[in-house]
């Protein structure tokens, strides 16, 4: 297989990997969730079995030059049920692909956003894999959750560098979910470091299978160590195939490899597991340095095909790498919020400067920050931000526009003022009732005397 970091040859000029442009797809919309199914239906659907093993779809994308070259649908086996309040963020997500639903993993980082791996929702060409897409958050046994706690998905965005292949392996394995309603559970802690230290221990969650053809409806969860390159170099050898001879084993860039060393425990991520996190977990874990759960990893492949294999190491896309164009794509797509803001960043243009009068200028660290500031701004109508000065330009008026590499580019748009409200006249007046006179009597004619 050839070496990803290559892929850097790939990245467009001056914007960079890290403002890469989304690609984003909306769903159409479910009048309802009972439109499809009746809510003893999705229960069931819910509870029951998954075939992420039994279909290609969910085959390896990759070929067969990675040691054994595991499922796609990434694999937790052996591991400890969790409590009710253990992870609130954790995802439950079912889809229907071909008449089968499939399961994967994922963590809440929005009201209305789900962060998952891109091989659960996309194809290797890019396109979906379902549109009936729906997602259940912080149960620990979704086996006794109400119609009320699922979710339907509305839109998905992933990196348009996402492309499986022999030469990318899973480079790119990060999506978005958008909700159809927002969620009130907690959000996960995203770091924004690229590296870590691999002798940390890590704690991986999913509701996948915990081993092989076992499925559960129950989350459970693992500590795992990091594993070095060196480690990773020396295991791999050991289960490379002979025909192949001892090549490196490739990594791709924005993955991390986390296992234990063959002939262990057999703790691993399993089929099912996959877009699930990987986290650097808070106080109540022994040993533990952070203040809170914070997710630096999404489940994304293994190693060997068998759940807990030898060696059982798991590699997992870095959310450092990506936290730039997630936090741009929720921005920069108006998803951020509990609902649509009312003030929409709209007209979005990648390597375009807009040369509209200047209302201020101001230095930000990406794209979706700007267009933040400018949402703020009553008076900002579009902005451009700068990927190699950082300064984000606040203007009057998108102006005339010119091709840039460095460049990105946006409009506001204000809410629709609302309709005038029609004129209600007050009825008129009723006629006042006729008045008696009192003095009436004494006037009248005297009646005439009796014959």
């Amino acid at each position: 297989m050839a070496s990803t970091h290559s892929l850097c040859k790939a990245q467009r000029r001056g914007v960079g990997v890290q403002n890469e442009r989304p690609v984003v797809v909306s769903i159409r919309a479910q009048s309802a969730l009972q439109a499809a199914f009746s809510t003893a239906q999705l229960l069931d659907i819910l509870a029951g079995s998954s075939d992420n093993e039994k279909t290609s779809e969910f085959s390896d994308q990759f070929g067969s030059s990675r040691t054994s070259g595991r499922a796609s649908i990434a694999r937790i086996s052996n591991g400890t049920l969790a409590s009710k309040t253990q992870f609130p963020y954790a995802t439950y997500i079912k889809m229907k692909i071909k008449r089968k639903w499939h399961l994967c993993g994922g963590t809440l980082i929005a009201p209305r956003v789900v962060l998952t791996a891109a091989h659960c929702v996309f194809t290797a060409n890019g396109t979906t894999r379902s549109i009936e897409i729906y997602a259940v958050i912080g149960a620990a046994d979704v086996s006794t959750v109400t119609a009320e706690n699922i979710i339907a998905v509305g839109g998905l965005a992933r990196p348009k560098a996402y492309a499986p292949t022999t030469f990318t392996g899973r480079y790119g394995d990060i999506a978005l979910l958008l909700l159809r309603k927002a969620s009130k559970k907690p959000k996960v802690a995203l770091t924004s470091s690229k590296n870590f230290n691999s002798s940390d221990l890590f704690v991986v969650a999913g509701w996948g299978q915990t081993g092989p053809g076992s499925a559960t409806t129950r989350l459970r969860w693992a500590r795992l160590p990091g594993v070095s390159y060196k480690k990773l170099q020396r295991w791999a050898a050991l289960y490379a195939d002979p025909e192949e001879g001892q090549k490196p084993f490739k990594i791709e860039k924005d993955h991390v490899a986390v296992g234990l060393a063959p002939d262990s425990s057999g703790l691993d991520s399993c089929v099912g597991d996959s877009g699930g996190p990987l986290l650097l977990g808070g106080p109540s874990y022994t040993g533990s340095r952070m203040r809170q759960d914070v997710q630096i990893g999404i489940v994304s492949y293994g190693m060997t095909r068998v759940c807990g294999g030898n060696p059982a190491i798991g590699f997992y896309t870095k959310v450092g790498f990506w936290r730039t164009w997630i936090d741009d794509t929720l921005s920069l797509n108006n998803w951020r919020e509990y609902s649509t803001p009312t003030r929409q960043i709209v007209d979005v243009k990648y390597e375009v400067c807009f040369n509209g009068a200047d209302l201020t200028r101001t230095i930000t660290k990406a794209a979706g920050a700007c267009g933040e500031v400018c949402r703020k701004k009553p008076k900002c109508a579009a902005w451009t931000w700068n990927a190699v000065s950082k300064y984000c330009s606040l203007k009057t008026s998108e102006g005339w526009t010119r091709t840039k590499g460095t460049c990105i580019s946006g409009a506001m748009r204000n809410p629709s003022p609302p309709p005038p409200r029609p004129v209600v006249y007050p009825p008129p007046p009723s006629p006042p009732p006729p008045r008696s006179n009192a003095n009436s009597s004494s006037l009248a004619p005297a009646p005439a005397p009796a014959p």
